[in-house]
């Protein structure tokens, strides 16, 4: 079929025109391909998973429980999910997870601090500051003070040591010792200079802890706290 030539220049312009939306939409379309190329290429899978921040847990431990193998996709890799996972681990008080790129995740841990020791047969149960179990073990590690009671120690008086020493400023906490309690509950431990603190039960903890802080600095032999607004020393 002949054209004329009006024709035929505007066959010739619908098809530039054609050809131009063509490559445009090829332009679009490329970057998310190669976005994706990229992605999932083996030069962004992770090799290496970098723990820090542990002291107790192993970095062995808290690699098993984040379950990131290598060869995972970096880019695609659920970081709250490991978060979670490690988050588990009894111990941990708190974990932060990041894509350290190219190939690397980073799990840096805080872990809780054991501050006394509650013996039972066997074995110490160590608990920190908010009064979580960190861990059991056989025997006691030097910075946390034994809690020896009748028998096994229940929970109750598990939580009244720990608000004690919640209560007790840092610098009467580290120099505690040999924590007991008798039956009825009546806490009662030393220092490190080998006094003699009678706490008494749980209750107003933190008014026997400020009497006791102002009662040291007699450097006496026991102080008495059981009543904190009437409390006694025994000078040496």
């Amino acid at each position: 079929m002949t054209r004329t030539p009006f024709e035929q220049r505007r066959r010739d312009e619908a098809l530039r025109r054609a050809r131009r939306r063509a490559r445009i939409a090829a332009l679009a379309v490329a970057p998310v391909a190669v976005a994706a190329g990229v992605a999932f290429s083996p030069l962004l899978d992770v090799d290496t998973v970098r723990v820090s921040g542990n002291a107790r847990i192993t970095a062995a431990a808290i690699r098993a429980a984040a379950k990131v193998g290598t060869g995972t996709p970096l880019a695609t890799l659920d970081t709250a999910a490991v978060h979670r996972r490690v988050a588990r681990l009894r111990g941990v008080k708190s974990v932060t997870v990041a894509r350290a790129w190219p190939s690397g995740l980073t799990i840096r841990v805080v872990e809780r601090v054991p501050v006394v020791a509650a013996r039972r047969p066997g074995r110490f149960d160590l608990y920190d500051i908010d009064g979580v179990l960190v861990d059991t073990v056989p025997v006691a590690p030097a910075n946390a003070p034994v809690l020896t009671v009748p028998g096994e120690p229940t929970a109750a008086v598990v939580t009244a040591t720990v608000a004690l020493l919640r209560a007790l400023p840092e610098s009467l906490r580290k120099h505690v010792r040999d924590l007991s309690a008798d039956a009825t509950g009546s806490l009662a431990f030393r220092l490190s200079d080998r006094s003699q603190v009678l706490w008494g039960d749980a209750e107003r903890t933190p008014e026997k802890a400020h009497a006791l802080e102002l009662l040291v600095r007699q450097h006496a032999k026991r102080y008495d706290v059981r009543i904190p607004d009437r409390p006694a020393v025994v000078p040496h």
